[in-house]
C-alpha cells in the first residue's frame, strides 16, 4: 500500500498494567524501514482519557527503535534499554505502563507489514 501521510499501525495492550517483561521481541517481514514506537502512560497525553495518559507537555513522543526490514522473516529482539525517546517531554521508560505498540511508516512508503509471534520475554 502506498502512503501520502505517515501511517501508524497500533496494537493496543489491554490490561497491560503490571507487565514485568524486560525485553521486547518481534518477528517481522516487510520491505524498507519502520519505526517501532512503544506507547506508555508517561508519553501519552493526559487530555486523551481513553488512552490513560499522564503527559502534560509535548506528548505522543514515545520510546522507539528503527527496524530495518527485508522480505524474509527476520527476528528483531530489543531490550527496553535499547529504545530511545528522541523528542518530546522527557519521560522515564517503565515497561509496567505499556499501552500499545505502534509501527510507523514514512509518507510515500510502499509497505506490506506482516507480524508474527510478538512476545515479551525476561
Amino acid at each position: 500500500m502506498m502512503t501520502e501521510h505517515a501511517i501508524f499501525v497500533t496494537i493496543l495492550l489491554a490490561g497491560s498494567q503490571g507487565l514485568r517483561a524486560t525485553k521486547g521481541r518481534r518477528v517481522v517481514r516487510a520491505l524498507g524501514t519502520v519505526r517501532l514506537r512503544v506507547e506508555e502512560i508517561a508519553t501519552t497525553p493526559i487530555l486523551a482519557p481513553d488512552r490513560m495518559g499522564s503527559c502534560e507537555g509535548l506528548c505522543d513522543e514515545h520510546y522507539e527503535a528503527a527496524l530495518p526490514l527485508t522480505d524474509a522473516w527476520t527476528e528483531h529482539a530489543y531490550t527496553w534499554r535499547q529504545l530511545v525517546q528522541p523528542f518530546g517531554t522527557p519521560a522515564t521508560f517503565d515497561p509496567k505502563t505499556l499501552l500499545g505498540l505502534n509501527f510507523e511508516f514514512n509518507a510515500g512508503t510502499t509497505y506490506d507489514l506482516w507480524l508474527d509471534n510478538i512476545e515479551f520475554t525476561k
